[in-house]
């Protein structure tokens, strides 16, 4: 049996400072891909701290989901960092939501303070419901003010805003006049004929007068007479 050779290496001829070049050049290198995997889970904890911040915006505001942060009132805000604060730290939240800690403590403040308007509260509740759903704000304004409760019209709409309390109304539906519509022309009046002055009273009294039904009959045989009158005179 033969014996298989042995293939030693081949030993390059490296100088000691060309490996310790070499050595420093992959340091640098492994600190970079180090650094690129710290951005990377910087980054993969924001969209997580995003996404939290979403998904309680759901929750608590009743927000869709795909809203814009920076449209949130500080006011909203506060709320969504209260709702995540036993997860996230206060200064992450801070950060996501860009707002002050000042703005935060103050807007947390009035949160968790007592509403000073809860009974108006409840009696624009009430006087919406009673006016089916069809009073503004300056009707139920006047209404409270005959109960003796005077507050300015600001705090009612502000309150029907928070509330949800939005008006029903109907769109009326437009209505076509059974002739066309003729513009009066009030030049050369003078001298016009009887027809042309029996088509000037027509269009008067159906724009200016209430008409019943035996009215607008008259007047649409008085238009047929004018224009059967147009057309013997135009053909003779």
């Amino acid at each position: 049996m033969s014996e298989k050779k042995q293939v030693k290496p081949k030993i390059e001829n490296i100088s000691v400072e060309e490996l310790l070049a070499q050595l420093a050049s992959l340091k640098e290198e492994v600190k970079a891909q180090e650094l690129k995997r710290d951005q990377l889970q910087q980054e993969v904890y924001r969209l997580q701290v995003e996404r939290d911040i979403i998904e309680a915006a759901s929750i608590v505001l009743k927000k869709e989901k795909g809203v814009n942060l920076e449209q949130f009132s500080n006011r909203e805000k506060a709320e969504v960092i209260n709702a995540l604060r036993n997860k996230y730290q206060l200064n992450v939240l801070l950060e996501a939501l860009k707002i002050a800690k000042s703005s935060y403590c103050y807007q947390n403040h009035i949160l968790h303070s007592p509403d000073k308007y809860q009974s108006l509260r409840e009696s624009v509740k009430k006087e919406f419901t009673q006016g089916y759903q069809s009073y503004g704000y300056r009707r139920i304004y006047s209404a409270l003010k005959r109960q003796g409760i005077v507050i300015s019209e600001k705090v009612i709409r502000r309150i029907m805003r928070q509330e949800n309390l939005n008006v029903i109304c109907k769109r009326k539906k437009k209505t076509r006049s059974l002739f066309a519509s003729r513009p009066l022309i009030f030049h050369d009046t003078v001298d016009c004929s009887l027809n042309d002055f029996k088509f000037l009273i027509c269009q008067f009294i159906k724009r200016y007068v209430y008409l019943s039904a035996d009215c607008r009959f008259f007047c649409f045989l008085l238009r047929i007479e004018i224009f059967v009158n147009r057309d013997m005179e135009h053909s003779h």
